[in-house]
């Protein structure tokens, strides 16, 4: 018990620190506007996770993103569907489908994307239970370099597959439940290592809004933190990195905290166009379930110049991955 208390004032002490060391930088980059994007999209996954049936979950996020320089702030509201046996330990946030934002214009290119920095891949892989995800989609400072991200997975430094966040529950009947989700703040700064790499900080709450009546939730805050280094090699990013979940645990419980990974990369097609894959593992909270590990596959194009959107597909390894899962975002620039 004492151990997660100083665990969780560990993680609560990142998520100010890292606004803190934003700011500070802010005092550098006067002249780099802060962007905001507004978000929405809807994600699918199903899976049976070790258990006879299966299990489907739908939800549609909607989100709310700012930018300036390296920080980057996001909060998102998600309404959640479930059809089966499982119970949700965090809901699924979406991939954001934003991408870093020189400042100056509604778009670096005629697709609205960002024409200058790196073209960081995404994080988190397939199904993305909010988390996110490695990569963040983080900007440069006022040189315009820096991990532009190619908005490949949530950046809120979550779990890395829906897998992880999906268990079953020994003897629930199936039934379908629906209502609002786990509200997720975030918060993310991307330190310069050189010119063409970046380390990726992340930091991340949840918030217990979804219904535990439904089992869309634990009913308890849960902290992670994470960092990844991501590398570009021209139109070519590279990255990977970890993170630490730290479980909010109901009464009797026998939840854990857990570890995740993922690696990935992207590339940039001509016009702003990014195709990117990922892989990301995520250890079970239950204790005697394996690990998830699933493989995801998505494209970010411009609709506009100042609208992108993401379609992504994901598929599991083993019994404690999701099936499959798939999905779409949107992300609109509004300034």
């Amino acid at each position: 018990m004492k151990f997660h208390r100083k665990s969780s004032l560990l993680a609560c002490a990142s998520m100010i620190l890292l606004p803190s060391a934003a700011f500070a930088d802010e005092g550098t980059t006067d002249e780099e506007p802060g962007v905001w994007r507004l978000g929405a999209g809807v994600n699918y996954s199903e899976g049976d996770y070790g258990d006879p049936q299966k299990t489907t979950v739908v939800s549609a996020p909607v989100s709310l993103r700012y930018r300036k320089g390296g920080f980057n702030f996001r909060v998102s509201v998600p309404f959640v569907s479930i059809d089966g046996p499982g119970s949700l330990l965090d809901t699924p946030q979406g991939r954001d489908a934003g991408f870093g934002d020189s400042g100056g214009d509604s778009g670096g290119d005629d697709n609205g994307g960002d024409s200058s920095g790196s073209n960081s891949g995404s994080g988190s892989s397939g199904s993305n239970s909010g988390s996110g995800s490695s990569g963040s989609n983080s900007g440069s400072g006022s040189s315009g370099s820096g991990s532009s991200g190619s908005g490949g997975g949530s950046d809120d430094g979550g779990s890395t597959s829906t897998g992880g966040d999906v268990v079953p529950v020994a003897g629930a009947a199936p039934s379908r439940r629906s209502g609002i989700g786990d509200v997720s703040i975030s918060l993310g700064y991307s330190v310069p290592l050189g010119s063409a790499t970046w380390f990726d900080v992340t930091g991340r709450v949840k918030l217990p809004t979804a219904s535990t009546a439904k089992r869309l939730g634990t009913g308890k805050v849960d902290f992670t933190v994470g960092g990844d280094l991501v590398q570009d090699i021209g139109d070519l990013s590279l990255y990977a990195g970890g993170r630490y979940r730290f479980l909010g645990k109901p009464a009797g419980s026998t939840l854990r905290n857990t570890w995740g990974a993922g690696a990935g990369a992207s590339y940039r097609l001509p016009g702003g166009t990014y195709v990117g894959a990922d892989y990301g593992w995520q250890e079970s909270a239950a204790p005697g379930r394996g690990p998830s590990s699933e493989v995801t596959g998505w494209i970010n194009f411009g609709v506009s110049k100042r609208l992108r959107m993401q379609v992504f597909a994901s598929t599991g390894f083993n019994a404690n991955s999701a099936d499959f899962a798939g999905g779409l975002s949107l992300s609109y620039r509004l300034n």
